[in-house]
């Protein structure tokens, strides 16, 4: 294996390893669980899409002008349209939650990328819990459940693809740490944002 390749996969299992910690932590939040409970209700899903909308938001207006020249397919990774739609299907047309504001400081494309890491990774996901509410809720990718349908069919070849553009980035720039700390925030603060 190229001594690059090994730089890449070393760092890929960090940034994994190191963010496990965030992960697990925001897979238990009372909204997160509700989800994927057997008795999941219509309101647990709707509540769950506001949520993310703001998340969403912030990240198409704020993550992606700054990473657009790393991740040249940006435009097709939008998925605010779709999450707006699914919630105007159950007849929310303009949600409150707009006060997602994870931080007030300039940050650097590696950082930013760090938290895209973050987004991306819950279109893999989003298929799960699609899986899961289409079975309780008779969501329909289609319609209601078209944020968590994701790329559909190419959800998971557009990960690889994402995250080796993160490798090959990571590796050039020397940046990992960057990375790394941008996807833990990422992590805490949705998880903060859940909270509340």
């Amino acid at each position: 294996m190229p001594a690059a390749a090994q730089v890449d996969d070393d760092f890929l299992s960090l940034l994994r390893n190191t963010t496990a910690p965030q992960h697990t932590k925001l897979e238990t939040t009372a909204i997160s669980k509700a989800l994927l409970s057997n008795d999941v209700s219509l309101n647990d899903y709707v509540h769950y899409l506001i949520k993310m909308q703001a998340v969403i938001a912030f990240c198409e207006q704020t993550i992606f002008p700054l990473i657009k020249h790393i991740l040249h397919d940006i435009e097709a990774r939008r998925k605010l349209e779709l999450i707006r739609n699914d919630l105007k299907y159950f007849g929310v047309s303009d949600p409150l939650e707009n006060n997602y504001r994870p931080f007030q400081h300039n940050i650097s494309p590696a950082f930013a990328l760090g938290y895209m890491y973050v987004v991306e990774g819950s279109t893999l996901g989003g298929r799960v819990i699609l899986k899961h509410v289409q079975s309780k809720l008779a969501v329909d990718e289609n319609n209601s459940g078209s944020f968590f349908a994701g790329y559909r069919s190419l959800t998971g070849s557009t990960w690889k693809n994402f995250l080796q553009v993160l490798m090959d980035y990571t590796y050039k720039a020397q940046c990992g740490d960057e990375v790394i700390e941008g996807a833990q925030h990422a992590f805490e603060s949705i998880y903060h944002y859940f909270e509340e």
